[in-house]
């Protein structure tokens, strides 16, 4: 590598003298690349008159590390430069990051201008091979083409992959009515994108070389905003000033995927600008009009930001009982919920009415644990019987169970295990997860009686005898019942012999 304090000039006023420069695989650094402010005569070559031609014999070779006012790379006045192979690369200026040429021109057949960096640039370029990429200046990322300027092109020129200021793709950028000349027949592999400020025809000279052929898409390709077509009446390719770029999102079905595509796809012609992927974030609060939860996707792209909302209708998942399997295996159960499935992920929401409740929450949450309850009859019998419950159990009723009630009583309750009473159909949280509950039988004389006390209808289905402790029926002052006897008989025990 050969790092030199200053520009190396080459200077002649015949145009006939040519110099030919072959790098054989070694690279000329001017070491300026790193600074911040542009260079006066910062240039790593600077030619005025005559002929330079650049090659690399070896392969390798490369012109880099120049920041300068004009062209970090080569500056070219009153000649002509040809690029045979080798690269100019890494370098930095106002006006042409690579090559800037001034009143001269560019002939390039091979080699690669790419990795400079620029505000503009111009001058005259004829391309028949090589690669110009990955440059970037405010317009032309590639090659900045004025009114005045000259760019010809034949056999298999390359510019791509340039961009502006922005990031956006900006190839050949064709200031006014510019064009590019056509000057040979071009081959396999050639591509060049165009970009305008105008709408006007961006070649000339291709119809001599084809009859009706669309290169649009084969050699030539559009870029950012920018609308390519084949003009038939002509035959030369023309542009329009920009695509009408409208947002294309495609967002994953169901739980196929955790990214959505944004696509800025033109109206006009269909061909898509730019595309970009973005992760699918977290859901946002339910939308009663929407009927489900929004999930939103932003794109920041060129200094725009593009967002978009998906909105996906939860499932109602009903409450799933704990359960006792055949072997005997407890399994737990789970509230009635909503449940959310979108994006890779899966969310769960309480039920709040007929709508999803405050959430997400978290799964755990909803698990109805499984406990076990037993029911002893206290009649006599072999009918006790367990209950799987989850948390929560509803005693049943006489009707539930049927148990086969002693005589002269009826069912009226149950009590746990430390006394208390319940009644028939009476809900009770369960704080163990085994516990009993022991039927509670009262006289049917007892339960009449109380009945008709509450100022209930009452309607006997089978005789009744009060026990000794029981009283008279009765009806208290202020409340009206009814007695049905419904052929039977009601009996207070007292009628006995003396």
């Amino acid at each position: 590598m050969i790092s030199q304090p200053a520009a190396a000039h080459f200077q002649h006023s015949s145009d006939d003298y040519e110099i030919i420069l072959d790098l054989r695989g070694h690279t000329i650094d001017r070491g300026l690349a790193g600074l911040d402010r542009y260079q006066s005569d910062g240039y790593v070559l600077h030619m005025d008159g005559g002929k330079l031609i650049i090659r690399d014999s070896v392969g390798g070779g490369a012109i880099k590390g120049g920041n300068s006012d004009y062209s970090g790379g080569v500056y070219i006045e009153n000649g002509t430069l040809t690029l045979e192979s080798g690269a100019i690369t890494g370098n930095r200026a106002y006006d042409g990051g690579g090559v800037y040429i001034r009143d001269g021109e560019l002939r390039q057949t091979g080699g690669s201008i790419s990795g400079n960096t620029s505000l503009q640039g111009g001058g005259v370029l004829q391309q028949t091979g090589g690669s110009i990429s990955g440059n970037t200046a405010s317009q032309g990322g590639g090659i900045f083409v004025q009114n005045s300027d000259t760019c010809r092109i034949s056999g298999t020129p390359v510019v791509t992959d340039n961009t502006d200021e922005h990031g956006e793709q900006s190839n050949i950028y064709l200031f006014g009515q510019a064009t590019i000349s056509v000057t040979g027949e071009l081959s396999d592999g050639a591509k060049l994108g165009i970009n305008s400020d105008s709408a006007h025809p961006v070649t000339s000279g291709y119809a001599n070389y084809y009859d009706g052929e669309d290169p649009v898409g084969r050699y030539f390709f559009d870029d950012y905003l920018y609308y390519l077509y084949f003009d038939q009446n002509s035959e030369e390719v023309s542009g329009e000033v920009s695509h009408d770029l409208q947002p294309v999102w495609t967002w994953p079905e169901e739980d196929d995927g955790t990214q959505v595509t944004l696509e800025m796809k033109c109206g006009n012609c269909g061909e898509i600008g730019w595309s970009e992927t973005a992760d699918i974030g977290g859901p946002g609060e339910y939308s009663d009009e929407e009927g489900g939860f929004g999930f939103t996707a932003e794109v920041t792209h060129g200094g725009e930001t593009y967002s978009d909302t998906k909105y996906v209708a939860p499932e109602y998942v009903e409450t799933a009982e704990p359960y006792m399997d055949e072997g005997g295996q407890l399994h737990n159960g789970m509230k009635e919920h909503y449940e959310l499935k979108y994006g890779g992920s899966t969310y769960c929401y309480p039920v709040d009415g007929d709508r999803p409740g405050e959430g997400p929450v978290d799964p755990e949450s909803l698990i109805l644990e499984a406990y076990t309850v037993h029911f002893d009859p206290d009649n006599g019998t072999d009918e006790a019987f367990n209950m799987i419950c989850g948390g929560t159990c509803k005693l049943p009723s006489y009707e539930d169970v049927l148990f086969t009630v002693p005589v002269g009583t009826a069912f009226h309750g149950w009590k746990d295990e430390s006394g208390n009473e319940y009644g028939p159909e009476t809900p009770v949280d369960l704080t163990s997860k085994e516990t009993t509950f022991t039927a509670v039988w009262s006289s049917e004389w007892a339960l009449v009686n109380s009945a008709l006390q509450s100022g209930e209808e009452v309607t006997l289905r089978n005789d009744i005898t009060a026990e000794a402790d029981d009283t008279a029926l009765t009806v208290p002052a202020g409340v009206t019942a009814s007695l049905n006897f419904n052929g039977f008989k009601a009996d207070r025990g007292l009628t006995g012999p003396v």
